[in-house]
């Protein structure tokens, strides 16, 4: 039995699948789908059964269904939707069995890459502060919802995404055996575990394996695949094929938060005060500090005199809109949350951080959950940072709903909370399993802290003066997560041009990043001590910020990391990329260049025609050859706008 269309070539055998997509020349297959179950491994392969097939609209995306059924109704079942258009493939699988089910697998076998050079996998991590970048797929490796293939830029790619999740998480592993043939396989499972090397120093590891009782019947997450000539297109086609971005009218959110200069000594004059540094229109976020403990979201004593709707209500009337942070899964013990519910508490706080997390497989927690959201709501706030997010899924035996996942666990108070907030209230997500953000919130970080709080040094990840440890994995994610844009917008973190700590090139270049990221731009000086040359690079910067798509075009320009194993945030690798490219609505072309250097390097870069500018200077450029070269600073960046 075979589906073919323009784009892609699929041939099923007993159990299994393979695929071909004839313009790219990339293979995947035989695929198998598999389970892990306390009684043993069961397998799709060579089991006894039959494929059938229907046309079945999917996503919005007609197209044929061919569906595995085993002979034995205990078997490992398969369903691969073949898209008409596009060459889009998507993949679950499921098992009905008296057992309890550790994981699924929803495909595993080989794949092939043509092109020049070694194949190179872009690896994401399971959350927003984990570690993301392009490494060689020889080394085994682990991606969190996407993964991508390929053996540089403008050759072709494989490319998966799973989402949206809501019950199981989904990662990828690449390996390559001894005959030097790679396989990837897909896993769907449990959320992982947390790994520690001290404060702010952390990543995650494999799924956690379940205890469901898989008699009822257990699915993975679909599982969508697509092969491209060029890598950035395939990853893009398949993130964008859930359509479950959730919008906001305004391209981007743009505005200030109070975190990384005043941290948890916050005061109201201190937010009052930069009300006339922000545009109208635009957000003053209220960070951690103002409440009495996470769990307890009262106003602290700083804060009870003016109220936490009366600062919001101050805001309003200067013409700008309040923003609030909320950790709404994490609670320290010492709440009166923690002494007055415990059961709806579970052991497993944060690192260093000996707080509990909310359950919210418990219908109580949810509804406190739903009561939070309108309380702010009713405050006056219409931006909410909601902090810690992966909390609410950790896995536990002591959950109040033991066939609830943690996955699951997270996304039913999230929903809860975000019910409660409304549609009309700007949801930034943060410490969130990426797969579960889609459709939730408007936004999402993609990194880790750029740095710490200026008026604690205590929460600083790295030693003060070395800003380039925080910039370059920023700029590292911004880069390897550049097509989550298709799914929420991606918050690389705030902007800062602090003095003494950022020189004036290294303000341009962590604002450029943040602003060409296509999600919200947030400021988080101190503005009563900005000098006036540092305040000038983030308004010109602003400029750039219109949510327009960019791409980093030299992402897969060479090898990267290749070790296995764990790695933090701040971990240093290579370079992160140096030519970053959008088109603004407007029609203009917007280059940057990028200096990892610590010495002045001349970069050229092809441009389209037209009258081209340089963003710092205003000089004219000669774009002769349709190409510019300029001499970039160390540690700084270029921006020549192309007007059309």
């Amino acid at each position: 039995m075979d589906i073919s269309t323009d784009d892609v070539e699929v041939s099923f055998t007993a159990g299994a699948w393979s695929a071909h997509w004839p313009a790219t020349g990339v293979r995947v297959g035989p695929m198998v789908a598999g389970a892990e179950l306390d009684t043993g491994e069961v397998t799709s392969a060579g089991a006894r059964g039959q494929w059938t097939t229907e046309a079945e609209v999917i996503d919005g995306r007609p197209g044929t269904t061919a569906r595995w059924t085993p002979e034995r109704a205990e078997g490992i079942s398969v369903t691969l939707h073949v898209a008409d258009r596009g060459g889009l493939l998507t993949v679950t699988a499921g098992i009905t069995r008296a057992a309890r089910l550790r994981r699924l697998r929803p495909f595993t076998g080989g794949f092939t890459v043509p092109g020049d050079g070694p194949v190179q996998s872009l690896v994401s991590g399971y959350d927003s502060w984990d570690w993301a970048g392009v490494q060689l797929a020889e080394g085994a490796s682990r991606s969190w919802w996407s993964g991508l293939w390929t053996r540089g830029p403008d050759q072709p790619a494989l490319a998966v995404h799973a989402t949206p999740s809501r019950r199981l998480t989904t990662s990828y592993t690449t390996s390559q055996n001894a005959m030097r043939t790679l396989s990837v396989g897909a896993v769907a499972g449990g959320t992982p575990g947390m790994w520690f090397e001290g404060p702010m120093r952390f990543g995650h590891g494999d799924p956690e394996p379940l205890d469901l009782d898989a008699a009822g019947g257990v699915s993975s997450e679909p599982v969508v695949l697509a092969s491209a000539a060029d890598p950035f297109d395939a990853l893009e086609s398949v993130a964008a094929a859930s359509g479950l971005r959730r919008a906001w009218p305004e391209p981007v959110l743009h505005g200030w938060a109070s975190w990384y200069h005043f941290g948890s000594k916050v005061t109201p004059d201190d937010v009052l005060r930069h009300v006339g540094y922000t545009p109208p229109g635009s957000v003053v976020q209220i960070d951690d500090g103002w409440e009495v403990s996470v769990g307890d979201w009262q106003a602290n004593e700083r804060f009870a005199e003016i109220t936490m709707a009366g600062l919001a209500r101050a805001i309003t009337d200067a013409g700008r809109r309040p923003g609030l942070w909320l950790a709404p899964f994490r609670v320290a013990a010492e709440s009166p949350l923690a002494t007055e519910h415990p059961d709806w508490l579970l052991e497993g706080g944060f690192g260093p951080m000996p707080d509990l997390s909310l359950d919210a497989s418990h219908p109580d927690a949810r509804a406190w959950l739903r009561q939070l959201g309108e309380t702010v709501r009713g405050w006056g706030y219409d931006m909410v940072k909601l902090d810690f997010l992966s909390l609410g899924a950790t896995e536990s035996t002591a959950r109040h709903d033991p066939t609830v996942t943690g996955l699951e666990a997270l996304r039913l108070g999230l929903e809860a909370m975000v019910e409660g907030l409304g549609p009309d209230v700007y949801v930034l997500g943060c410490g969130m399993p990426l797969g579960v953000a889609p459709g939730l919130v408007h936004a999402n970080r993609i990194g880790m802290d750029l740095d710490g709080p200026v008026a604690d040094d205590g929460f600083r990840p790295f030693p003060a003066g070395e800003v380039m440890t925080g910039i370059r994995p920023v700029v590292r994610n911004t880069a390897a997560r550049w097509f989550t844009a298709a799914l929420f917008a991606p918050d690389p973190d705030v902007v800062m041009a602090y003095a003494p700590w950022y020189s004036l090139d290294q303000a341009r270049l962590l604002a450029v990043i943040a602003a060409v990221a296509g999600g919200p731009y947030l400021l988080g000086d101190d503005f009563d001590v900005l000098p006036p040359e540092q305040r000038a690079v983030l308004e010109d910067a602003r400029t750039l910020a219109q949510g327009a798509p960019f791409r980093p075009l030299d992402l897969f320009s060479g090898a990267t990391l290749d070790e296995a194993g764990h790695r933090g945030f701040y971990q240093p690798g290579a370079d992160p990329p140096s030519v970053w490219a959008l088109t603004q609505p407007d029609g203009t072309s917007v280059v940057a260049l990028c200096n990892w250097s610590d010495e002045t390097r001349r970069i050229e870069v092809a441009v389209p025609p037209g009258t081209a500018t340089e963003l710092w200077t205003g000089d004219h450029l000669d774009v002769t050859g349709a190409a510019v070269a300029l001499e970039v600073p160390a540690t700084g960046v270029r921006v020549v706008r192309v007007a059309p």
